[in-house]
């Protein structure tokens, strides 16, 4: 793995010359994408159980004192803690699950985000272990891959589809509350060289044949359902296919597809929605990368009508510049692509289903810049209305080592960036955005501002920060019109503020921030 480092913004990003099997994010130094079909994996057997539903007691390592949280009833431990799950199941149906599987339901005391997800791959199954961690998170979304390799290596009928890999992927369904976004790719040899690149004469409606099978699959209603009935509604096409390598060079051959494959899916599940694949839309073919500059727009303009119920796009801090005067562009990223919805007459909820901030080792601060860069684009995403936003991975991946919430470890080890993504979500989940902070009404100055409004938690709320390309020493400050209020960190913990804790008593709340985010929560 090759990295470039970006020293005038401060990033670190990273290329590889993998296929997509296991990474998503296809940032390639020119090497075509490999053809072969990937390995599938081994999935355990299994062995049919009544309906239950689990609730996970943590058991920390070591002994720690919860810190502050955001809402009562709930504890965490502080980043120190390590932890060894232990699920305690408790029946509440002895129905039979279907024709085979377990079909227990594992829960905690978190409250899930309806706005934020996770990365995962391969095996979202109860035996992952990394399976404890996604459900002691607030994720509420996973994104993982479905492979119509897989599924069907030979051509052949729906009765002839081989669902073991595609059933283990999206396991998560099955066992948890969380919503899925299921990611469709890899085609098999037969119908596509490369494999996540256009479709070969005639093969088109052996693809709509395969998504129809897939969302009646996966819908839910007892017909042709995989074991236990598990839901995915949102499947999305393809992984950032403006590559050159991929759909790059044929975006009418993509805006023909989504346009067969969109009625086929509603049809097999009328609740299905059809996800526009994850677009790049940076490290463009004129700066030495794989993307192409205007794909989206070429494929919106390739075909009348609308074909898809999410526009989704990726964002990663390298690229910034692109979109926006200061890091981390999210916002104004969203909103370039929002408006091209616009402008040819319609418009579609947007999600941003890759972000993450890559390190080549870790140390105390890179791993802190990358809790900040979470909490910075989940907070830009959300004065977006960004419908769902993905963290690049919940766990460490070989090729990518510093990624995850947790780490590789046995058992996985909870990083900043978990507590990072638990605040912020917990923070903003029911929040809407009011206004954007200015030196001019707030004070202060070299900073990113944002107030929401939050009448489910009778709040107001702040999330600021001091510009990344600022020195790292630089802070400010901001008035806030309060006599009460409480400020919250980053990873865990809280401070009660009053007016005249700042050393004047004149109905306002003054505090000063640097690089890490100022979360703080004032009285409605």
């Amino acid at each position: 793995m090759t990295l470039v480092i970006l020293s005038t913004i401060g990033s670190v990003f990273a290329q590889d010359g993998l296929i997509d099997t296991y990474l998503p994010i296809a940032r390639r130094a020119g090497s075509q994408e490999q053809t072969s079909t990937p390995v599938p994996i081994a999935v355990l057997s299994a062995t049919p159980t009544q309906t239950s539903t689990a609730t996970l007691t943590p058991t920390p390592t070591e002994t720690s004192t919860p810190t502050a949280t955001l809402f009562p009833g709930e504890t965490r431990l502080p980043p120190t803690a390590t932890y060894t799950p232990t699920p305690t199941l408790t029946p509440t149906s002895t129905s039979a699950p279907g024709p085979s599987g377990d079909c227990t339901l594992y829960t905690a005391n978190r409250a899930r985000s309806s706005h934020y997800g996770v990365q995962m791959y391969i095996d979202t199954q109860p035996a992952s272990p990394y399976f404890y961690p996604l459900v002691e998170s607030r994720a509420g979304w996973v994104r993982t891959e479905v492979s119509w390799a897989w599924a069907e290596p030979d051509d052949t009928s729906p009765d002839g589809y081989n669902w073991t890999e595609a059933d283990a992927s999206l396991s998560v369904a099955q066992h948890t509350n969380i919503a899925v976004l299921g990611t469709v790719a890899h085609a098999p040899p037969w119908a596509a060289q490369p494999s996540n690149g256009p479709l070969k004469p005639g093969k088109l409606e052996d693809l709509v044949e395969f998504m129809a099978a897939l969302a009646e699959r996966y819908d839910g209603d007892g017909i042709k359902d995989a074991p236990c009935s598990p839901v995915v509604n949102h499947w999305e096409m393809y992984n950032e296919p403006d590559s050159r390598h991929k759909w790059g060079y044929a975006p009418d051959a993509y805006a023909e597809m989504l346009a067969a494959v969109y009625p086929a899916v509603k049809a097999a599940n009328p609740q299905a929605k059809l996800v526009f694949g994850g677009a790049a839309q940076d490290w463009f073919e004129d700066q030495g990368g794989p993307f192409v500059r205007n794909w989206v727009e070429q494929v919106l303009d390739a075909r009348s009508g609308v074909y898809f119920d999410y526009m989704n796009i990726h964002a990663f801090p390298a690229y910034w510049p692109e979109y926006a005067s200061n890091p981390p562009g999210t916002l104004e990223k969203v909103n370039y692509f929002r408006d091209l919805m616009i402008e040819r007459g319609f418009v579609r909820p947007v999600m941003i289903t890759e972000t993450s901030n890559f390190i080549p080792t870790i140390t105390s601060s890179l791993v802190w810049r990358q809790a900040v860069f979470l909490v910075e684009v989940f907070t830009q995403a959300r004065v977006a209305d960004a419908a769902m936003t993905s963290w690049f991975t919940m766990y460490d991946l070989p090729n990518y080592p510093h990624t995850g919430l947790v780490s590789m470890d046995t058992p996985p080890q909870r990083r900043p960036l978990f507590y990072a993504f638990d605040t912020i979500s917990a923070f903003l989940e029911s929040a809407s955005y009011v206004r954007t902070l200015t030196p001019a009404v707030d004070g202060g100055e070299k900073y990113l501002g944002y107030e929401f409004d939050d009448p489910s938690n009778d709040r107001r709320i702040i999330v600021a920060w001091v510009h990344f390309t600022e020195d790292s020493s630089t802070t400010t400050q901001i008035s806030i019109n309060a006599n009460m209020a409480i400020r919250y960190a980053m990873l865990g913990g809280a401070t009660p503020l009053v007016d005249g804790s700042d050393g004047s008593a004149d109905g306002k709340i003054t505090v000063r921030f640097g690089r890490e985010p100022l979360l703080l929560e004032v009285p409605r």
